[in-house]
């Protein structure tokens, strides 16, 4: 299943190795409809018979309804018959694509909806302006009072948005909830759903005076992140518990759930600004960062914690490994940190490694591995160079080594820190596989080194820089798939999508 932002469809091939083709296609709705309105593709999910093409659309020459401007899309379509698939239905929810997970056969989606109004506005705007809605084809829902949350601790105009829809059936919204709130990271378990947004907070001091009489106000800076808990059962949504912790957070993978407990990696930033006020202002500025490790219950209580890592550094990746965590901060040479976390009250550090550069992404791969892909960097000054894959050996997580790595010389940027769904790995035959720069790149690890036996480049003018790489193997682009052996990565046929 292809779908091709550059054509609006979705192709439906045969996976027969050299032999494949195309078995039917899906002509989805226009990108441009009409002027001001857009489109965009974010998400392909496959339930048996169901295929669900998620994403988001805008109507900016919607005059009437101003908040009814961004939504998120949920087309199902009936694939009973491949050769000849059908729309079933057309689901919307107000707000901004983030995100959607299958769970035991639930699908589901969260978007960021915020409210913002344009001029000429209506005085006083209707109540039922401020309440999300959900819709189904032409039915449209309005929340109710108790569908709705409150995040006593967010200050930001806007809900977050979670429905559920029958993965097998697709044809209406099971449960729906909204958080007053705003949504940055999702972390989703199976039975928890963690919501994060970012806060930044911005204090300024009364006008001082110091030892020499001189005027000063201070303004003290920083980001933290407001936390949601909802817990799903038995096909419903419902609040746990809301909390602040300091700092930001990089991505999902910087979240976890684990026996009952959460786990969090985050990267404080803090600024100060000394205004002087005697004749013209003058301004004098400093700012440091570092990075801490928290453990919360089920209340979103702090029971543990590690603070003051990293020094003037950034979290890079992170990765839970149930009583074991992983994470990368990088400066000028990358310090992987290795944490005990079997005492959630105590977390205690086991060990740190420096080498140059910092992993972006950390995937397990087998028993006492741990997989980097991330780029060199110059020990002097930082300067990130060119792709890099680490394979660090963690069977003592005390002692962690770089057992072997790979410097892809020819590949200066990818993806993978920002999606990691376009890697491809397989730990039995060491495989690992994405794309980087215009290029998609096939490895194996193989006894203690990477080999670059795959490096695939398109004839056409198309960039092959978010292409997915699937058994056989096939490399799918928007406009093109490639079939290779995977033993010996020979191209076998390429099969243009037009």
């Amino acid at each position: 299943y292809a779908l091709s932002r550059s054509k609006n469809r979705v192709y439906i091939l045969s996976a027969d190795g050299k032999d494949t083709d195309v078995v039917s296609t899906i002509q989805l709705k226009e990108a441009a409809e009409k002027d001001g309105y857009w489109r965009n593709y974010s998400e392909m999910m496959l339930y048996g018979d169901r295929l669900y093409i998620l994403g988001s659309h805008y109507n900016w020459s919607d005059k009437v309804n101003e908040q009814d401007r961004t939504n998120t899309f949920a087309e199902v379509y009936d694939l009973g018959d491949r050769t000849a698939p059908k729309l079933l239905a057309s689901h919307k929810q107000q707000g901004d694509y983030r995100t959607a997970r299958l769970i035991e056969g639930k699908l589901m989606i969260v978007s960021d909806y915020r409210l913002y109004y344009f001029y000429p506005m209506v005085d006083p705007i209707p109540v039922d302006e401020y309440v999300p809605k959900v819709s189904t084809d032409d039915a449209t829902t309005a929340f109710a009072p108790g569908d709705i949350y409150v995040n006593p601790e967010s200050k930001e105009n806007g809900f977050t948005v979670v429905t559920l829809l029958d993965a097998a059936d697709g044809k209406e919204f099971d449960s729906h909830k909204a958080v007053l709130g705003g949504c940055n990271t999702v972390y989703c378990s199976g039975t928890d759903l963690l919501i994060a947004s970012q806060e930044w907070r911005n204090d300024q001091s009364a006008e001082q005076t110091d030892e020499n009489g001189k005027h000063f106000v201070k303004i003290l800076s920083g980001s933290d992140t407001n936390l949601f808990r909802f817990t799903l059962n038995d096909g419903k949504i419902e609040a746990a518990a809301s909390a602040k912790i300091p700092g930001t957070l990089l991505n999902q993978f910087s979240m976890d759930a684990y026996n009952g407990y959460f786990r969090f990696v985050v990267t404080r930033s803090e600024s100060e600004e000394t205004i002087w006020t005697d004749g013209i202002d003058t301004y004098e500025w400093a700012s440091s960062s570092d990075c801490e490790l928290l453990v919360l219950d089920g209340n979103l209580q702090t029971v543990g914690k590690l603070e003051n890592l990293a020094k003037d550094e950034r979290v890079q990746s992170v990765r839970f490994m149930g009583d074991t965590a992983y994470f990368v901060t990088f400066r000028q040479v990358d310090p992987l940190f290795s944490v005990n976390l079997s005492d959630p009250e105590d977390p205690k550090i086991l060990g740190t490694l420096k080498i140059p550069g910092f992993s972006a992404y950390l995937h397990p791969f087998g028993e006492g591995k741990l997989l980097g892909i991330g780029y060199d960097a110059d020990e002097e000054h930082g300067w990130t160079e060119n792709v890099k894959l680490s394979m660090f050996d963690i069977s003592d997580p005390a002692n962690v080594k770089e057992a072997f790595k790979l410097s892809v010389k020819d590949a200066n940027w990818t993806q993978v820190q920002y999606n990691h769904k376009i890697v491809f790995v397989d730990v039995e035959t060491g495989t690992v596989a994405f794309p980087a720069d215009d290029t998609y790149y096939v490895f194996r690890a193989e006894g203690n080194a990477f080999k670059q036996i795959g490096k695939i480049k398109t004839d056409s003018e198309y960039w092959l820089g978010d292409a997915r790489g699937l058994f056989v193997f096939y490399v799918v682009s928007d406009n093109e798939v490639f079939m290779l052996s995977f033993e010996t990565m020979e191209k076998l046929a390429t099969l243009k999508l037009n």
